[in-house]
């Protein structure tokens, strides 16, 4: 699923929502992609906020000039403004990024579980 930039825009709020936790790609108008997890969209600031996000450079799409090289680091937030973003891709939606199941859910025999309260050393007194 692609959308542009001005179709992102003109979704209404619960889009937005909806779209919040998602993995996306951006590519900036300075032909640079970056991949992360959607924080947050500030229509009054016109930004939109990523965690985790990793930048792969131009990777020739400058034509061989003043080419940009991928980042080796990952950056934990960076904050893009909407006007600058030519083109963004849904690579996984939250519900597609399920976490693995635990012991108890993967076991049908267990009706159900709790954890053990950690125990409470006596206190000692002097």
């Amino acid at each position: 699923m692609t959308a542009t930039t001005d179709e992102a825009k003109k979704q209404p709020a619960s889009q937005e929502d909806k779209l919040v936790g998602s993995m996306l790609q951006l590519i900036t108008n300075a032909h640079v992609r970056y991949e992360g997890t959607l924080v947050e969209v500030d229509k009054t600031e016109r930004s939109m906020k990523l965690k985790d996000v990793k930048s792969y450079g131009t990777e020739g799409r400058r034509g061989g000039v003043n080419e940009v090289d991928p980042a080796e680091q990952e950056y934990p937030v960076v904050i893009f403004k909407v006007d600058h973003i030519k083109d963004f891709k849904i690579i996984k939606k939250p519900d597609e990024m399920i976490k693995p199941k635990t012991f108890v859910e993967q076991d049908p025999a267990i009706i159900s579980a709790s954890a053990a309260l950690p125990k409470k050393e006596p206190i000692k007194e002097p």
